[in-house]
């Protein structure tokens, strides 16, 4: 059972080769990245195209696919959408007009699970297979399938009519969408400009279980590109010191363009050595377009220094606040 990611921007396309009955990925736009003539190339010892080199990174469509496994779509065919196929049939590469938009030549036949998209916070959906949504990246193994497997459970028994029948879970559930789709806006004039970093993000991150001493604020020329560093401990990190966090915070309405996002990311990227950081976030109120988000995509897989740094937008901070914000404390 696989997880195929697109960085969290829905891929025009995808969703209706899905309901045409064939599985798509990525990084195959040119005739000489089909995997089989990848694998032959590498078998015998010969040189790799850049192009062939970032499309092997998918070389798991290939080689370890099963005909019954399950592949799960991420934004598909919307943004925290999700549909669910079963792998029926062998790789294939099509020719270029049977791509999409030239690309998404690697195919699979498959069959649909999921004959409505799944909204990524319906109550079938479990939490471990809810991470595995989010990873960024191109294809993921999951290798515990005991998620997929209770929510292909969940999702068979639950008809429409057990759904309605005594239960409030649907109205729950849309009442949930809808604080979510307002939420954003709300902490942005509730928390305008440096009151998210200084009060909202440390409150919350304190009711995330991390300890206020390893909280740091950062301000003025002591930020280094990060509003906030968050010292994690584990017993099983292997840093005695902790894994440093660096969070770029900032209040924003509305669409972020690719500059603005950029600007942010470097600003962030920066401070990186001083900071001492392992990791970084950036956190705001809005919703960077398509355009800044595949920006951030491809620093995350292009970046030679490791600098990963994740994304949490506005519907992400406003999921985090229905989490920690229970009615009973305010």
């Amino acid at each position: 059972m696989k997880a195929v990611s697109y960085d969290g921007t829905p891929v025009p396309g995808i969703d209706n080769q899905l309901q045409n009955g064939s599985a798509r990925i990525g990084w195959s736009s040119d005739d000489s990245q089909d995997l089989r003539l990848i694998q032959s190339q590498l078998e015998q010892g010969k040189y790799l195209s850049e192009g062939q080199s970032d499309a092997w990174r998918c070389h798991q469509f290939l080689d370890n696919v099963s005909d019954g496994d399950y592949f799960l779509y991420p934004h598909q065919p919307k943004r925290y959408k999700f549909r669910v196929v079963k792998i029926t049939g062998d790789y294939e590469y099509l020719d270029y007009d049977n791509g999409v938009n030239g690309d998404f030549r690697s195919s699979r036949a498959c069959e649909i699970v999921t004959v409505n998209p799944v909204d990524w916070y319906d109550q079938r959906v479990p939490e471990k297979m809810r991470r595995h949504l989010g990873l960024l990246g191109r294809i993921h193994k999951i290798w515990d399938t005991r998620a997929i497997h209770e929510f292909l459970e969940r999702f068979e028994n639950a008809t429409p009519a057990r759904i309605q029948d005594g239960t409030i879970d649907e109205p729950v559930r849309r009442i949930h969408h809808q604080l979510r789709k307002k939420l954003p806006d709300e902490l942005c004039n509730e928390f305008a400009a440096a009151k998210l970093s200084r009060q909202f993000c440390i409150n919350l991150f304190e009711r995330m279980g991390y300890s206020s001493e390893n909280i740091e604020l950062k301000e003025g020329r002591n930020e280094q590109g990060s509003d906030i560093v968050v010292t994690v401990e584990h017993p099983l990190l292997y840093s005695k010191e902790g894994f440093q966090v660096g969070v770029q915070v900032f209040a924003y309405t509305g669409k972020i363009a690719k500059q603005k996002l950029q600007e942010k990311l470097e600003q962030l990227l920066a401070g990186c050595e001083k900071n001492r950081l392992d990791y970084g976030v950036l956190l705001t109120t809005g919703f960077p377009e398509d355009a800044a988000r595949e920006a951030l995509c491809k620093h995350n897989i292009e970046d030679d220094q490791g600098r990963f740094v994740k994304l949490i937008d506005g519907d992400d901070l406003a999921s985090l606040f229905l989490q920690h914000y229970p009615p009973d404390t305010a």
